[in-house]
C-alpha cells in the first residue's frame, strides 16, 4: 500500500507499507529535478495543496 505524506515546496513524501520489514513501513521522500537546469523544481501551490 502506498499513500502520500506532507509536500513541501520541492518534495513530496510518498509512504509505502512493505509486508516483508519488521517494521512493515518505509519512508520515501521524492526531490522533483528539472532536467533542464538539473536543479530542484519547486511544485505549484495547487499540487502541494492536493497532496497534503
Amino acid at each position: 500500500m502506498s499513500w502520500f505524506g506532507p509536500a513541501g515546496a520541492k518534495t513530496v513524501e510518498l509512504r509505502h507499507q512493505l509486508e516483508d520489514l519488521a517494521s512493515g513501513r518505509a519512508r520515501v521522500v521524492s526531490l522533483i529535478i528539472d532536467l533542464d537546469t538539473r536543479r530542484p523544481a519547486g511544485l505549484p501551490a495547487g499540487i502541494r495543496g492536493r497532496l497534503g
